[in-house]
């Protein structure tokens, strides 16, 4: 008798054998449909009866040449759109309206592709509109002077009903994919979204410096977006180069270069604690100041459960991260971040951080904490690393830690305090170091072990946001933190960016007697389970020991890029599973050079269906060595 799961496959699999046999594509430049692709003579009724004849999960193909549209494309669902690529097809709009709309008014499966071509506004209102539908892919697009109708050249929204800045839509969409795409000169934003759920949006450069309304990835000052991935792209624009509201569970902006600023912010007044952690993680990004933008600050954050780590950030003549004093900014946490010459403006309220209090909502910023980070200001007495300023209101919980604070003994002050009337409660400033800055006022911070005046003894060579913060052996900060819950090695943790050459080569341990609780990956102090030691902000570049020993793991080990693990060898570190799913998961969205090696252990399936032991999926320079397999029962 057949098993069942493998009756539903091969049911699945001849489904899907007789989708694709069944697909056609469809060429706009045959008969019936005869477009020219000439660029003067009006294509659209052609496209658009290829189209319409069109069958579910066909494609719509665009050989070479310019089509000419004065009236919008109507695509319904499960049919795709192809060009030959995105230098030589070409779709230019001639009309008032959507390029292309793709609209259900109900909440449907879009399953379709748009791809391999241009699509040119040629300044005048046009977009690609799409509403209601999931699972939506666009790639290897060019997306240029779109003088748009709506906010984003692309637009995907997933209903209108009820929605507004504090009504949340009905439903979200899920599925929505945009890579390897080119957006420039469009006239209010690269993308729009609207009430999405689970969306991967990468290797996209948007270039949307035309002026004063240029901006990247929008949302029409609603929102209301979960599980949001927007990674490894660059961004240019005169006005923010993302622009987000109502971010409520999951978001992460990484990897990214950004030449112009963040407006990360929320108007969801019962916001509930999310089941991340955080309703926006911004991580190892960098941000620096081109002169060519609307607003002279990297990062404003005005929402609650934001995270703020891995990044450098330069040459801002106003502010790094802003946390304004008109928005909410509760459970904020800053670390491990780079900040160097911030403050050109030189007026009362440059600095690298700032925390506004007491003109929004409930009067309390509550549980701000600023880790680990090193300040670097140059040259402006009235800049400031830290800024607080208040009108009123309470700040509550803040914690400044473990940070390094830097100048060059022009004058300026650590932390200033402007217009203030706030009350300060459990407020901590502690085990930082100064060097070459004005020890301001700290009255209402409770302080202790924080080196004053001390020269932190840092490299100072190579990149700033690299090598040039990281520690020599001699340094005062080795071992003189405090610990905040963030990985450290040795005896304490170190003071600022970087933990004394954990930024090239340093190594956490797990043990099979370790705490994933209280350990904090220390020799003395190690993690319990592979799992937990790599979803930890790590550095590229360290190596995850496992001791010798039998882990007993409960989830997949997702492995980010740069990251080593060793075992004590392959007889005597064993893995187990306790999961029907791939046990170690190095996986990136696209081609991307993952400079790790996994070595020295031994994986035990227990004889359970894994899908793989290990899953090596879009990464370059990866090296497997020393590895042994056992009761692997591969579906």
């Amino acid at each position: 008798m057949l098993n069942r799961k493998k009756v539903i496959f091969i049911i699945s699999l001849s489904v899907f054998i007789s989708s694709l046999l069944n697909a056609a594509q469809l060429n706009v430049r045959n008969s019936p449909y005869n477009a020219t692709g000439n660029g003067s003579t009006n294509d659209a009724p052609a496209i658009q009866a290829a189209i319409n004849a069109a069958q579910s999960g066909d494609t719509v193909y665009f050989p070479a040449g310019t089509y000419l549209l004065n009236s919008t494309l109507t695509l319904p669902v499960q049919r795709n759109l192809q060009g030959e690529n995105k230098t030589t097809t070409i779709l230019k709009g001639n009309h008032t309206g959507n390029m292309i709309e793709g609209i259900s008014n109900t909440h449907v499966n879009g399953n379709q592709s748009i791809y391999n071509f241009t699509l040119d506004g040629n300044n005048k209102t046009q977009s690609i509109y799409f509403l209601g539908r999931d699972n939506l892919t666009f790639y290897n697009l060019t997306v240029t002077r779109m003088e748009i109708q709506y906010n984003g050249a692309i637009q995907i929204v997933s209903s209108w009903t009820g929605v507004s800045r504090t009504n949340p839509v009905t439903f979200y969409i899920t599925g929505i994919t945009i890579h390897d795409c080119t957006f420039s000169d469009n006239n209010n934003g690269s993308i729009g979204l609207i009430g999405i759920d689970g969306a991967d949006i990468y290797n996209n450069t948007h270039s949307e410096n035309n002026g004063s309304v240029g901006t990247g990835i929008t949302c029409q000052a609603m929102g209301w977006l979960k599980n949001i991935k927007i990674h490894d792209s660059t961004f240019i624009g005169w006005w923010a180069n993302i622009e987000l509201m109502n971010l409520l569970d999951g978001n992460e902006i990484y990897g990214c270069t950004f030449y112009g600023w963040l407006s990360l912010v929320t108007d969801a007044y019962s916001m509930s604690a999310p089941s991340t952690g955080y309703g926006i993680s911004v991580h190892d990004n960098k941000f620096s100041y081109t002169g060519a933008n609307q607003m002279t600050y990297a990062f404003e954050i005005g929402t609650n459960y934001a995270l703020c780590y891995n990044n450098y950030f330069e040459n801002y003549p106003g502010q790094g991260v802003a946390i304004h004093s008109t928005a909410f900014g509760d459970n904020i946490t800053i670390y491990k971040n780079i900040f160097y010459n911030i403050g050109q403006e030189n007026n009362m309220y440059s600095c690298c951080i700032s925390i506004g209090v007491g003109t929004f909502a409930d009067g309390i910023k509550d549980n701000i904490k600023i880790l680990n980070n090193t300040f670097h200001a140059v040259s402006y007495s009235q800049s400031s690393p830290l800024i607080i300023e208040t009108q009123g209101g309470t700040l509550r919980n803040c914690e400044i830690k473990n940070n390094i604070f830097l100048g060059d003994g022009s004058g300026m002050q650590v932390m200033k305090r402007i217009n203030f009337s706030s009350t300060l409660t459990n407020c901590s400033f502690t085990n930082n170091l100064t060097y070459n800055l004005n020890n301001s006022d700290f009255s209402g911070f409770t302080q202790s072990s924080n080196l004053l005046s001390t020269n932190p003894q840092i490299k100072a060579t190579g990149n700033r946001w690299d090598t040039y913060y990281q520690l020599n052996s001699n340094s005062p900060c080795i071992n003189t933190g405090t610990n905040v819950g963030l990985p450290y090695n040795g005896s304490a943790p170190d003071i600022g960016r970087w933990e004394y050459n954990s930024g090239v080569a340093g190594v956490y341990y797990v043990d099979p007697a370790g705490s994933d609780t209280t350990g904090t990956g220390s020799i003395s102090s190690p993690w319990k389970t592979l799992a937990y030691a790599v979803s930890r902000p790590l550095s590229q570049g360290v190596t995850v020991h496992l001791n010798a020993g039998t882990f007993n793991e409960t989830q997949a080990s997702v492995v980010p890029v740069g990251i080593n693990i060793e075992g004590a060898g392959a007889s005597n570190t064993i893995i187990r599973s306790t999961i029907a799913d791939t046990l170690i998961k190095l996986q990136s969205g696209s081609i991307t050079n993952g400079n790790q090696v996994l070595s020295n252990f031994k994986i035990d399936g227990q004889s359970r269906q894994l899908d793989h032991g290990i899953e090596v999926s879009n990464r370059r320079n990866v090296t497997l060595r020393d590895l042994s397999f056992s009761e692997i029962d591969d579906k």
